[in-house]
């Protein structure tokens, strides 16, 4: 998958929790107002195994893991993340432009 980078702690991307925040490259929208519009097409390639390595290891200081960036749905790898997120008790919160929501996908991934 592609990726920016991953921030194994932060206490401000989800409120009232620690989190593991994950921003996602590559976006199929081109909105001028977007942080991460010069990620867009770009990014470094990362092995959804090296997250989970890093989650795990992380996995004692953490209250739940962010999913952004660019566009996250764009990357099937997602849900494996929100699986791990999920049975290892962390809260999932997805920033999404919503164009690729499957519905049927996100009761019980994705807490906000």
């Amino acid at each position: 998958m592609k990726l920016i980078d991953y921030i194994p702690l932060s206490t401000i991307h989800y409120p009232f929790k620690n989190a593991f925040v994950i921003r996602f490259a590559v976006c199929n929208f081109k909105c001028g107002f977007c942080p991460y519009g010069k990620w867009r097409d770009i990014g470094k390639n990362v092995d959804v195994g090296e997250i989970i390595d890093a989650l795990e290891e992380h996995k004692e200081d953490i209250d739940g893991v962010v999913l952004t960036g660019c566009e996250p749905l764009n990357q099937e790898e997602w849900k494996e993340i929100a699986f791990w997120a999920k049975e290892n008790g962390k809260g999932v919160k997805l920033h999404t432009n919503g164009y690729k929501i499957v519905l049927d996908e996100l009761p019980g991934l994705v807490d906000y």
